[in-house]
């Protein structure tokens, strides 16, 4: 059963709390909205309860971890069937086999993936990047139960004020999607859906999302892993700070984790944004405290991904110092980001970059990880929200070419910062009354998505003022 109240304590994301609709929160969505399903699993032996991979690229292992719901009377064989994925993404083709011993509940075994054999499949590892989605099959049997899942030989790592993507740097070029349709609000009208979303994402020029306050369903980032976009993972906000609402989110954010352990895709966790649930983390030490122990909490539980603490603003402990500025002259935005030393300082967008006593490591990569938003003159949207006002960023834009020659000059002065290592770019589509996006609700694009793509990586650029 599901429990769903309009309860400012429950993470709820973008679901506005009300009635109606007010600035950036939208319609509520009650009940199940994500997928259920039926599962056989043995009566007469342990069932598998989880499967996660962790990939080491710098010694090209992985290690399964498998939890069973109970202890084995007696040790079980335990056998792995792993190979490059087939087309369904799923079922091992041509398996390498390998079985080991269970005697507990919980036990980690260690795949070379380098091969043994000059025949082996997996002579020289495949790793996961955006231009190489490069997937293994995985299956597990123990006693009368078998799982199949998959994983991505990644590795994602902060240092030297860079991101690094298997080792080598990385540029993110993201995009803030929300992941709302028309009619059926956070649930998308089929698998196709989900699959196009992410198909336009790419077109665009992006390598990467930002799925902004909200667990997606799974299928989103199994798209994600097959087609190759990096994505971070964001944790949707409570919006008070109560004994309640920090223990729902820490529940939440763990059984998250959880979940999407396996995914490639997902390189970053986001437990916390522009201080929603925690509005006193500036100077309350309790909420700090509360944000270093979600940090904390992510790291324990993964130690392989990187993580955004307070996305936006007012940081405590973070992976990477992301920032929100959503200047519509690119002049002006050049001159907030002129020099990390004074952002440090007096931060972005009219907010304190850091919380009182967080002290800022200049090691850190740097990130935009909002921009732009720049509101179309949609004509008859606003009758369509029932003669609500629809709002994006700055001054609303008439047409293709007024809007790309705004997104040049913006993007030359992200482009010229030289210590700011990617973006996010707001946002993929419209929801409802906000009107900020390169898709209309019903995915029709406004822009042509290939001349937003050349800008998107730099191209042409040179020229905007």
């Amino acid at each position: 059963r599901v429990v769903d109240m309009p309860d400012m304590a429950q993470p709820r994301g973008k679901q506005y709390w009300r009635r109606g609709l007010t600035g950036c929160w939208y319609t509520p969505v009650s009940g199940i909205w994500q997928s259920v399903y039926l599962e056989s699993v043995p009566v007469d032996s342990p069932m598998i309860t989880r499967v996660h991979v962790t990939p080491d690229v710098d010694k090209g292992t992985a290690t399964i971890a498998v939890s069973l719901d109970r202890a084995p009377a007696e040790p079980l064989s335990i056998t792995f069937g792993l190979d490059m994925t087939v087309e369904d993404g799923m079922t091992p083709n041509r398996p390498t086999l390998f079985t080991a011993s269970m005697k507990e509940r919980e036990a980690s075994f260690t795949a070379d993936m380098r091969g043994a054999a000059h025949d082996d499949p997996f002579a020289g590892v495949r790793f996961w990047s955006p231009e190489h989605p490069d997937l293994y099959g995985l299956t597990v049997e123990i006693g009368g139960d078998r799982v199949h899942t998959y994983f991505g030989m990644r590795k994602i790592e902060a240092r030297d004020s860079e991101t690094f993507l298997n080792n080598t740097p990385l540029r993110q070029r993201l995009v803030l999607d929300q992941g709302y349709w028309p009619k059926s609000n956070l649930t998308a009208p089929s698998d196709d859906a989900l699959k196009s979303d992410i198909e336009w994402t790419l077109r665009f020029g992006f390598n990467g999302a930002r799925k902004h306050q909200k667990i997606e369903s799974p299928r989103w980032y199994y798209w994600a892993d097959k087609l190759g976009l990096l994505v971070w993972g964001e944790l949707p906000s409570a919006y008070v700070f109560t004994p309640s609402s920090t223990r729902a989110l820490m529940r939440t954010m763990e059984e998250f984790i959880d979940r999407d352990y396996n995914h490639p895709c997902v390189i970053t966790w986001t437990p916390l944004n522009e201080s929603w649930g925690v509005p006193q983390i500036l100077t309350d030490s309790r909420q700090q405290a509360f944000a270093r122990q979600m940090y904390e909490l992510c790291q324990s539980l993964d130690g392989t991904r990187l993580v955004s603490g307070n996305d936006g603003w007012e940081q405590v402990l973070t992976d990477v110092f992301a920032l929100h500025d959503y200047a519509q002259d690119g002049g002006e935005l050049r001159e907030h980001m002129a020099d990390r030393e004074t952002i440090n300082r007096v931060g972005m967008c009219g907010k304190a970059a850091w919380a009182d006593g967080a002290i800022p490591d200049d090691d850190i990569p740097f990130l935009l990880t909002e921009y732009g938003g720049t509101a179309f003159d949609n004509k008859g949207a606003q009758g369509e929200m029932g003669g609500m006002a629809t709002w994006g960023y700055g001054t609303k834009i008439s047409g293709e070419e007024a809007f790309l020659a705004r997104f040049a000059k913006i993007q030359r002065s992200v482009y010229a910062t030289p210590f700011c290592k990617g973006a996010c770019y707001t946002q993929l589509t419209d929801v409802m009354q906000e009107i900020n996006g390169l898709l209309s609700p019903q995915r029709e694009p406004k822009v042509d998505p290939e001349r937003f793509a050349k800008l998107n990586r730099g191209e042409g650029i040179e020229q905007a003022g």
